[in-house]
């Protein structure tokens, strides 16, 4: 999805987040980094390393600490 497209994209009223953010997956519970986009998705690593994950942008939401 190029910038442009990720900026005029919103879910749920709220933005696609950009590469590198660390957004919180409200469908599995956990915190993760952006790694990248891949059609209506976006795709999360876990903060400590592993395995990515797809997830639904509308699902998301932004950490602005870091979680217990």
């Amino acid at each position: 999805m190029a910038t442009t497209e990720r900026a005029q994209a919103t879910t749920a009223g709220s933005k696609v987040p950009e590469v590198g953010q660390v957004v919180h997956d409200t469908r599995r519970h956990k915190d993760g980094r952006v790694m990248g986009h891949e059609g209506p998705y976006v795709q999360l690593r876990p903060l400590g390393g592993g395995r990515e994950w797809d997830a639904d942008p509308g699902a998301l939401e932004p950490v602005e600490r870091t979680r217990p």
